[in-house]
């Protein structure tokens, strides 16, 4: 267990309400899965009855900026996490720095701070302030993300309709890294305050290394395999488009943000001088700040010229800020590439639960060259292995076209009694958001894998699943449906699968 902190003493202090029932009365399975029902955003409780005691784990608590009631929904995730683990969560999973994974930590953090007792925090390495690689990461999203934001201003106060438009596209996509207005308020920094709000919650947080076996004492039974992400920086980069084609990581492209922030700095360094040098587009030598440019006797004529209204299908302001939407898609890409991806083995069954956070290309990809130090009957455990044997899969990125590999990866889920769980709003992603969750072609091919067997956070009926889906084996369907349970409030606030 984590040594006190003030966080720590304060949660002790605190009461909890964990008198109410937690509809898991009886133990008469190995596992509870609930999947928390607040539209796009990831909350999964975890609760392990392979030992004497229950052993609770939460994965991530967030939900997307714009999400209506979106504090409020995190905070009664929080309250009922309290509830149905009777206070003590064993561990707490932060997957990857995104708003609608981490808001809770931040949004609810008065109630996570009164649970009376959390052992553990477990982040990717790429967090670890104390790796130079994963305190490179963090630079580097800051970075980028503070440039998309200047541009994005400029883009949202521009003439046109469609400049504007393209602005509300932009403002999509880095709704992913919190609602920065509003935090930048209070001094905070969107993702970066939730992951330091989770941080807090214990005094040393476990930074997981792909490779890793996990076996806590207080999680008997159960081995935990880490299998992303990668340290591997072109497996990072690496993503899948929606043609099935890779693409390149931030890489060089970055220098237009770099620009951006550079013209910010009232008083540059040599250090930031020359990073501006090395990225700037053009040769610094023909950069002229505007205001210069204005008062020299050579180049106000030609900057007359070039701001004539009649001329300005020339001018090239636009041009470079609408830049920004491709580069923010491939930063969301990359931050999700960072996800931690866990896999938990029931070692009396050899049954395997995936839960892939928002992981992409490079870092299924990367799980193929891993070697465990575990084996299961006298065999190496491989991730060929892991996914053979997979029951239950958290269907990654809401169910985008690059959150789930094919070939390797829901191809080689053989299992025949194989669930899949799916936290997705489709009606806010399609109409509010124009965003194509879940995609048609993978929705098709996990009904078709689980035959039906596919919980959605956005579901009807009694078993929260695809009212259309056709379930081949009636009594498979039927035994299915025993293991279902939904929340009966009014809104449902989750769903429950117990594997037994």
């Amino acid at each position: 267990m984590a040594k006190a902190t003030a966080a720590g003493t304060r949660r002790r202090a605190a009461k909890v309400d964990t008198t109410a029932p937690s509809s898991d009365p009886d133990y008469g399975h190995r596992v509870r899965i609930r999947m928390y029902r607040q539209g796009i955003g990831d909350a999964f409780l975890l609760s392990f009855h392979t030992g004497d005691t229950p052993a609770h784990i939460l994965i991530d608590c967030g939900v997307l900026t714009g999400t209506r009631d979106a504090k409020a929904w995190v905070q009664h995730i929080a309250e009922d996490v309290a509830q149905a683990s009777a206070g003590h969560l064993h561990a707490i999973v932060g997957t990857h720095p995104h708003w609608d994974h981490l808001s809770g930590f931040y949004d609810a953090r008065a109630q996570f701070e009164a649970l009376a007792h959390i052992d553990e925090v477990w982040l990717a390495w790429s967090e670890n302030p104390q790796d130079p690689e994963g305190r490179e990461q963090t630079r580097r999203r800051e970075l980028l993300l503070d440039g998309a934001r200047m541009a994005l201003a400029q883009l949202a106060a521009a003439s046109d309709a469609a400049t504007r438009r393209r602005a509300a596209a932009i403002a999509d996509i880095l709704a992913f890294h919190g609602p920065a207005d509003a935090l930048a308020a209070s001094g905070a920094r969107g993702t970066s305050a939730a992951l330091e709000a989770l941080r807090a919650l214990v005094a040393d947080p476990r930074y997981c290394e792909p490779g890793q076996v996990l076996t806590p004492a207080w999680l008997p039974g159960v081995r935990v395999y880490v299998l992303g992400p990668p340290r591997d920086q072109k497996l990072l980069g690496k993503t899948l488009g929606k043609t099935g084609s890779e693409m390149y990581g931030l890489g060089g492209d970055s220098g237009f943000f770099v620009a951006l922030k550079h013209r910010q700095l009232s008083a540059a360094s040599d250090q930031a001088a020359a990073q501006f040098e090395a990225t700037c587009p053009f040769d610094t030598r023909l950069c002229w700040a505007k205001a210069d440019a204005q008062s020299s006797p050579l180049l106000k004529p030609a900057l007359e010229r070039y701001d004539d209204p009649k001329a300005d299908w020339r001018t090239i302001e636009d041009d470079w800020l609408l830049s920004a939407e491709q580069l923010a898609l491939q930063l969301d890409n990359v931050i999700n590439n960072l996800s931690l991806v866990l896999a938990f083995e029931l070692i009396d069954s050899g049954e395997v639960l995936l839960f892939s956070a928002d992981a992409q290309i490079g870092n299924w990809l990367s799980w193929q060259q891993l070697a465990f130090k575990a084996e299961r009957e006298g065999v190496a455990v491989t991730a060929e292995d892991l996914l053979a044997r997979t029951v239950f899969y958290k269907v990654g990125h809401h169910g985008s076209h690059n959150g789930t590999l094919m070939q390797g990866g829901l191809e080689a889920m053989t299992h025949p009694a194989l669930v899949a769980a799916l936290s997705v709003d489709q009606q806010f992603a399609n109409t509010s958001k124009d965003w194509d969750m879940p995609q048609a072609t993978l929705y098709q091919a996990l009904l078709e894998k689980t035959a039906g067997r596919l919980l959605r956070a956005d579901g009807t009926g009694p078993g929260a699943t695809d009212a259309g889906a056709v379930h081949p084996n009636a009594g498979a369907w039927e035994a299915f449906c025993q293991r279902v349970t939904v929340d009966p409030s009014t809104p449902s606030r989750y769903v429950d699968y117990f594997v037994p």
